[in-house]
């Protein structure tokens, strides 16, 4: 009788990445999901960012939030939008995940959905730039801080920092939602490991926010390659699946 072996040996591995990179490395998995116009902007010249896509490619983000152990936007995104980081328009998990906050500097203020801990617990990932009254009022209105070190080559909390963290609380996987200081603060520091991007079909412009900030490559052969492995119709979105690091994460 002939055996085939292997079958199904990628699939397994990308399913079990966030395990193994947590039982390997002991950090958590990060997964940077991202939702963008054709033109590769994430909000509008005025700021909007709500909604870019549609009601069944929201619904699949909710379906990722749902798989992730915690779930993370920085300061511009926590301002912008005040977010509630729940699980939404699917089943719900038995443990909701952590909703955590970087902000570097203690410019979010400690009201609104964010600090509805009775929605979700909140962490607030911050650094000493953040003035101690303020961290202080993070914590009476029910969430944790940490401090951590600084980003070494920008503005932001220290990447490599935040998913030691988390690791350390038992966190898998680590979904980013943004918004594009820290998307591209965590992909400079290489630590971005998979990558979901919802494309909307709409064109925004040069004026609009681009999705990741920050200093990139100094050219083509320093850009980070990403390795497609999806795609699906979602309405008239389309969702990508993209690994960066696979073998890393797996080996």
């Amino acid at each position: 009788m002939d055996v085939e072996v292997g079958t199904g040996a990628d699939d397994a591995a990308r399913s079990l990445a966030p395990y193994l990179m947590h039982r390997r490395r002991g950090r958590s998995f990060v997964v940077a999901k991202i939702a963008q116009s054709l033109d590769g902007r994430v909000a509008g010249a005025d700021g909007g960012a709500r909604w870019v896509t549609g009601e069944r490619a929201r619904a699949d983000g909710h379906a990722l939030r749902a798989v992730s152990q915690a779930v993370g936007v920085g300061a511009e995104t926590a301002l912008a939008d005040d977010p509630r980081l729940d699980v939404r328009d699917v089943a719900p998990p038995s443990d909701p995940p952590l909703r955590v906050v970087l902000d570097s500097t203690g410019r979010v203020p400690a009201t609104g959905a964010l600090f509805d801990t009775g929605v979700a617990p909140t962490l607030v990932c911050t650094t000493e730039a953040a003035p101690a009254t303020v961290r202080s009022a993070w914590e009476g209105a029910g969430a944790e801080v940490v401090v951590l070190d600084a980003a070494s080559d920008g503005p932001g909390v220290d990447p490599g920092g935040v998913v030691e963290y988390l690791g350390g609380r038992g966190v898998l996987q680590f979904l980013l939602e943004g918004g594009p200081t820290v998307f591209g603060s965590f992909v400079r520091a290489g630590l971005v490991d998979r990558m979901v991007l919802y494309l909307a079909p709409l064109l925004l412009g040069s004026a609009a926010t681009a999705m990741f900030g920050g200093s990139g490559p100094a050219g083509l052969a320093d850009a980070p390659r990403l390795t497609p492995t999806g795609v699906t119709r979602l309405g008239d979105d389309l969702r990508l699946d993209y690994d960066l690091q696979h073998d890393a994460a797996v080996a």
